[in-house]
């Protein structure tokens, strides 16, 4: 059946069940004034007229005139008709499927009394959720045709969204800024000192939703289970990549057939790749910096000291924690992919060899990716993006950088360090671009130092790290302990993971991948080591974990 014809049904219906409504209010009051004006009892001590008030001898003896009496009669009578074809109505109802039953709720949702009649049309369980569902959206279709009511609950959706990120993760950053600058004594929030897990990561989804949403890129989803599983799904939930709800919107649907096999080998395969990023690579160069500021809350690890540290030594240490924290986010990257794909997902990628960059603006087009595209989507572009002039493209930058500063962390040095790829990427836009594009080799150097001196704002307020100090090490030659033993224990392994910056690494894989056997002795090999390397090593976990 069409929808319009079980709109025109449900008119006719309403139509009825008004006039049936309006007789039997008019008969009552004619019955009241007769009883009330009367008060005549027959021998059994009940009222005239009870058992109709058209009874002729009633009508005679109580004098009731023949007008009323039959206005009362006819009414009976065309309620009667009427009732019985709402019974027919209510046959007709019953013969509907789920998605035709629901236009009844989204009629009568307007303030008929619909309830009466949904208690009389059969629904299943299952069929009673997916009406509910589809009777809210449309209203929501109605309602969006109200734009300063759509604007109001995006802005109200926003700020409790933002506000639980601000409250969690920088309020009292901001309290002791503001004891720093003047003076105040405003005590610390207490309760808040851990972050919730992924807080940031799920916040930005949950954004996504809500602009994608009021701005009709995406449809409103209904469903609170399968809208739950696309904010805590948790093979991204904790380190990304940031998934927009487009992005896995369909599948979320897919209750049958969702996985492959394909899908969980190809699958398997990634979350070999990112745990042995993380386990083999990460941890071990980790472990070189770690020598030179020490470990957190263990003194009795022993370790140089950034203050010791030669400033060979020093580079050396945030040349590891560059390629560190390259492969521990990326490796978390490929594990969720990984485990996504093996649930029937695609998630976006989030890193592409980032160090082969030759400038700034492609670091950020490798790096992170998934956090960049948010920014450009959400506020680069809607700022004005590129489109209205060069102050205003400057401008642009200077938001979306200082924002992904902020982003990282509740510090200044998450400030200084985002304001510092402003000024790099502000330079590169107005002058800069052209002569990176002609080299071939200084402009791949030009970007690894730049970065390699941005990771070390970011690590400017780690246990055992002071951001003077770390700086004054950097750039005013010290002496100290230099970096020979160090060499000696890590050069291999500083090797390797320089080979794994590059694509080489990929067509090895595709070499190796050719040959089924080879293909599954590789992928068992790592996960084998992996694994022995995870039982025995202490607690590490993902760096992105504090963000």
């Amino acid at each position: 059946m069409k929808q319009e014809r079980v709109i025109a049904i449900l008119d006719f219906y309403r139509d009825i069940d008004k006039t049936v409504t309006m007789n039997e209010r008019v008969i009552r009051n004619l019955e009241d004034q007769y009883y009330s004006t009367l008060g005549a009892v027959n021998s059994d001590g009940m009222p005239h007229g009870k058992g109709g008030v058209s009874n002729p001898v009633e009508r005679v003896v109580l004098n009731i005139p023949q007008s009323v009496s039959d206005t009362i009669a006819n009414m009976r009578r065309e309620n009667e008709k009427l009732t019985a074809i709402k019974g027919e109505i209510l046959s007709e109802l019953n013969a509907l499927n789920y998605r035709e039953k629901a236009v009844i709720y989204g009629f009568y949702i307007d303030g008929l009394q619909w309830e009466r009649l949904s208690q009389r049309v059969n629904y299943s369980p299952r069929q009673c959720r997916n009406i509910r569902n589809i009777a809210l959206e449309r209203l929501a279709k109605r309602f969006e045709q109200n734009k300063t009511a759509r604007l109001i609950l995006l802005l109200i959706a926003l700020a409790g969204s933002l506000g639980m990120l601000f409250y969690f993760k920088y309020a009292n950053f901001v309290l002791s800024s503001i004891n720093a600058i003047f003076g105040a004594g405003f005590a610390p929030i207490q309760g808040i000192s851990v972050l919730p897990l992924g807080i940031s990561f799920y916040t930005f989804q949950t954004l996504s939703y809500t602009i994608d949403v009021y701005r009709r890129d995406v449809e409103t989803e209904h469903n609170i289970i399968d809208f739950g599983a696309y904010v805590v799904m948790f093979p991204q939930l904790i380190a990304g990549p940031i998934v927009k709800y487009r992005d896995v919107s369909d599948r979320l649907h897919v209750y049958k057939g969702r996985c492959e096999l394909k899908q969980i080998e190809d699958g398997m395969t990634l979350f070999t790749f990112g745990l042995a990023k993380k386990v083999l690579l990460a941890d071990a160069i980790g472990a070189l910096w770690t020598d030179i500021i020490g470990v957190a809350d263990s003194p009795s690890v022993s370790f140089v000291g950034l203050a010791n540290a030669s400033t060979p030594l020093v580079w050396l240490g945030v040349i590891a924690y560059s390629l560190q924290l390259y492969f521990d986010f990326s490796g978390y990257s490929l594990m969720g992919i990984g485990m996504g794909r093996m649930l029937g997902f695609d998630f976006p990628q989030n890193f592409n060899y980032p160090y082969i960059s030759a400038s700034i603006t492609e670091f950020w087009r490798r790096w992170h990716m998934t956090l960049s595209g948010w920014f450009r989507e959400y506020v680069y572009i809607p700022l004005g993006g590129n489109r209205k002039g060069l102050k205003r493209q400057i401008f642009n930058l200077f938001v979306v950088e200082l924002l992904t500063g902020i982003w990282h962390g509740a510090n200044w040095n998450f400030i200084c360090w985002g304001l510092y790829y402003f000024v790099l990427l502000a330079l590169e836009k107005l002058f800069l671009l052209p002569y990176l594009k002609k080299g071939r080799v200084w402009p791949h150097i030009y970007t690894l130092f730049l970065v390699v001196v941005g990771w070390a704002m970011f690590v400017g307020n780690d246990a055992g790290v002071e951001f003077g100090l770390l700086f004054r090490k950097l750039f005013i030659p010290s002496g100290g302990v230099m970096p020979l033993y160090f060499l000696r224990n890590y050069g291999v392994l500083l090797a390797v993971s320089v080979v794994c910056c590059t694509p080489l690494i990929e067509k090895l894989w595709k070499l190796l991948s050719r040959n089924a056997i080879t293909k599954a002795l590789t992928i068992l090999v790592l996960l084998t080591v992996s694994m022995a390397y995870v039982v025995g090593s202490t607690n590490s976990p993902f760096l992105y974990f504090n963000f």
